[in-house]
């Protein structure tokens, strides 16, 4: 019993010395969970390799939404999806997606491709 409570009072000194005044993202202009304070998201960087996206754009404005991750304009949803569905681990295809911009495919056996769907334009440029 005594053990437990050392660990429970180790964990709420953890969350004191961890806590944030939240007046101080105010003052500072500091963005949490990558988010302008009416929902749009916060540009971070430019990259080829990976996006975030964090609203969508109707009729009347922009629209937050749960956050969608792409790599390479795959959407990682669809990603984990098939690596689910098929009961196969992902990391080495994900990681050789990062590096290479494509995916791997199957060049021997009889099976399918190993992951199928269309990558998303994220050039910002109309689809040729």
């Amino acid at each position: 019993m005594k053990k437990e409570y050392i660990v429970y009072k180790l964990s709420e000194c953890a969350k004191q010395a961890c806590r944030i005044d939240n007046e101080l993202f105010t003052k500072y202009n500091v963005k949490r969970g990558l988010r302008n304070e009416d929902g749009t998201g916060v540009l971070v960087g430019l990259t080829k390799i990976g996006n975030v996206v964090g609203y969508e754009r109707t009729e009347e404005g922009l629209k937050p939404i749960p956050g969608k991750l792409f790599y390479r304009g795959y959407d990682l949803d669809d990603i984990a999806h098939a690596l689910l569905k098929e009961k196969r681990f992902g990391f080495e295809e994900v990681a050789y997606l990062r590096v290479s911009a494509s995916l791997l495919r199957r060049s021997c056996g009889s099976g399918p491709p190993a992951i199928q769907y269309q990558p998303q334009n994220l050039s910002g440029e109309p689809d040729t």
